[in-house]
């Protein structure tokens, strides 16, 4: 059996425990959700969260500095204040599935699986630099670059105006 506590970032405070044989973060968060508990301002740093059903989970003000979000359902989560990787969010961020790789889109930045630059980075980014990322890359940046970028400008603005 092992047990996992989900802290407050700031007071340390347990917000939720959950014991379980052969536990994890996303279990416990799974849990978590399942019992409707209260995570706002969750320390979830470096979590792998990967393929974690967080549908509809209250995460405003969590930290996901490097937490692994990877297939993660973070459909109708309120991340309104979270910060993901020094970002404070000050709006849910736009996740893109059904691609090679997952792509989280916020004010500033957009991670493309492991990849995460400001939009301007991803603009002047050239086929070469791209194809050193993943050989595979290339082929998705060619196909999707422009709507992926559309949306980086629209999340931006959007978020510019609130």
């Amino acid at each position: 059996m092992s047990t996992i506590e989900i802290k407050h970032r700031f007071t340390t405070d347990v917000l939720f425990a959950h014991t379980e044989v052969h536990n994890s973060v996303a279990k416990t968060l799974r849990e978590a959700v399942a019992r409707g508990a209260n995570l706002y301002g969750a320390n979830l740093d470096g979590a792998d969260l990967r393929g974690a059903d967080l549908y509809g989970a209250s995460l405003r003000g969590a930290s996901l500095r490097g937490a692994s979000l990877r297939g993660a359902n973070l459909y109708g989560a309120h991340l309104r204040g979270a910060d993901l990787d020094g970002e404070i969010l000050t709006r849910n961020p736009v996740f893109v599935q059904g691609l090679e790789w997952p792509a989280i889109i916020t004010e500033g930045y957009m991670r493309i699986g492991c990849q995460r630059h400001t939009h301007a980075a991803w603009k002047k980014f050239s086929t070469r630099r791209i194809g050193l990322m993943d050989n595979r890359a290339p082929e998705l940046w060619a196909a999707w670059k422009d709507p992926l970028l559309a949306m980086c400008a629209a999340h931006a603005a959007k978020a510019a105006s609130t």
